[in-house]
């Protein structure tokens, strides 16, 4: 089953419920905010930058192409071949960073974060390697070494994407809402799930017409998905003290 089916079964279970609704949407607009930076992992990013990698060392070239086709095992071959045997710093940092990337994905964060480590001591400016820690951390339970990596990302790179949401996730997790909104509002973007997570933001921070105005621009559009707009209607409704949960329910058919 999905992370997002399972999301919806949730919704759906608290919202027959009809118990602490509002502490559970604070809730999972974190979530959804989390599927939207999840398994990032350069898998997009590094298309745009392929000329930061050393072409020459056909070990790499090899290892990024399986890993590109989710050919891990083949990709862990070549790619550890090519941090032993490469001279240049450059392509030691993306081989290692690459090996750290596939035991992310199986679930071993504490070796993908040795991993992550050594690729930044060939580089300390690769980004990846950078936001990568923080995700490690945070899936280790350490937030405030994730924080700190993330922050080190965003010195690197400000305009990079994933970890905006990651920032502004974490200072909304923390509970320092004007932080967590001065991170959202850098990001030029018109996603839905984007304009949820400012809701809940507005919402903490006391502002209910901002807040409403979003959940409203939410449910209005009509490519937003249907969680969205059934987590906006009733949050909405309930903001106004309608509690229109029919509506809302009936986004979920």
């Amino acid at each position: 089953m999905s992370i997002f089916k399972k999301l919806i079964l949730k919704f759906q279970e608290v919202f027959l419920q009809r118990k602490r609704i509002l502490q559970y949407f604070l809730t999972i607009s974190l979530l959804i905010l989390g599927l939207a930076i999840y398994f990032s992992l350069t898998d997009e990013k590094d298309k745009a930058r392929n000329g930061r990698f050393d072409y020459v060392n056909k070990d790499l070239v090899a290892g990024v192409n399986l890993y590109r086709l989710e050919n891990y095992e083949r990709a862990e071959f070549f790619l550890k071949r090519s941090l032993e045997g490469a001279k240049g710093k450059k392509t030691k940092s993306f081989a290692a960073l690459y090996l750290g990337n596939i035991l992310y994905k199986k679930g071993k964060y504490t070796d993908a974060l040795e991993l992550f480590r050594e690729s930044l001591s060939y580089n300390k400016k690769n980004v990846f390697a950078m936001y990568n820690t923080a995700l490690s951390y945070l899936k280790l339970g350490n937030t405030s070494q994730a924080l700190r990596h993330s922050l080190k990302t965003f010195e690197l790179q400000n305009d990079y994407l994933p970890n905006l949401l990651l920032l502004g996730n974490m200072y909304y997790g923390a509970g320092k809402y004007q932080k967590a909104l001065s991170i959202y509002n850098t990001i030029e973007s018109d996603d839905a799930i984007l304009k949820i997570n400012k809701a809940f933001t507005y919402l903490n921070l006391n502002n209910t017409d901002l807040a409403k105005s979003l959940f409203k621009v939410v449910i209005d559009d009509t490519e937003a998905d249907k969680i969205l707009k059934a987590i906006g209607h009733y949050t909405l409704s309930y903001v106004e003290q309608h509690n229109d949960g029919v509506k809302a329910a009936g986004y979920m058919r």
